[in-house]
């Protein structure tokens, strides 16, 4: 099977003005933290309306500040790349369980997002239909397995980590945590359903999932892939199309 993914530097060309990518594809943008020094986040906070203002000048953390500001930034200049609007131009709503889309009062703009960020990387998935999600964690971050297993996890998913030990047995429930999180998302529903009701098949190339409890869905609506685009993190991405059909493209994000 050839490499699901393709990768480029960041050189993707805007698209024509209210354009998104094929109705097969994802593009994947991420940006690294590390590079989002004071001068950046200036000209990132002109980019922000009034609201997101408000909300970034309450965050206390200033590592969860930075990541809000980076990550709005993000999308605005992501979605300038395909639609006829300036970054600041971008206007957002969300649905009844927090999740943003574009106002339409930006016209039919036929461009749908999907934003994730955690210490150290911001990552916005961009595509022409509606459930794309998306989410990054960083893999080497201490998390209590043990307690949120019982609690995110499938028992199959839960037999399959008691069998690894050390940085691989935290790299998989990582990858099994943002693979939910991506679906979810792509559902909008926040979580409103309960994780260990979807379960994940890590042993073929790509993911596979399968549903039951209250998570009424049909597995073969969906495509999942997997990526690690910077050290030490990882992206999972859950779409609405057939594994066979979806393309997925990488770029890596500066901000001006």
């Amino acid at each position: 099977m050839s490499d699901p993914v393709e990768r480029d530097a960041g050189r993707l060309l805007p698209a024509a003005s209210g354009t998104g990518p094929a109705a097969d594809t994802v593009d994947v943008w991420w940006m690294d933290l590390g590079q989002f020094g004071p001068e950046r986040q200036v000209a990132a906070l002109s980019l922000l309306d009034s609201g997101e203002r408000v909300r970034h000048a309450a965050f206390i953390s200033e590592p969860a500040r930075q990541q809000f500001l980076a990550g709005r930034a993000l999308v605005r200049t992501c979605l300038s790349r395909y639609g006829g609007l300036s970054p600041h131009e971008w206007r957002f709503r969300v649905n009844r369980y927090g999740r943003p889309f574009v106002d339409e009062r930006c016209g039919p703009s036929g461009l749908y997002f999907n934003l994730s960020h955690t210490e150290g990387m911001a990552v916005c998935a961009i595509a022409g239909f509606g459930e794309i999600g998306v989410d990054v964690e960083r893999c080497d971050r201490h998390a209590a397995i043990e307690e949120l297993g019982e609690t995110v996890l499938a028992p199959a998913e839960l037999a399959q980590l008691s069998a690894l030990r050390g940085a691989e047995r935290q790299e998989r429930f990582y990858r099994f945590w943002t693979l939910k999180e991506a679906y979810l998302k792509a559902r909008g529903v926040g979580l409103s359903r309960p994780m260990a009701d979807i379960r994940f098949d890590l042993s073929a190339m790509l993911p596979s999932v399968a549903f039951a409890g209250v998570v009424d869905d049909a597995a073969a609506r969906w495509s999942f892939r997997m990526i690690a685009p910077g050290a030490g993190h990882i992206v999972a991405v859950a779409a609405a199309v057939p594994d066979a059909a979806l393309r997925l493209r990488v770029f890596e994000a500066t901000l001006p």
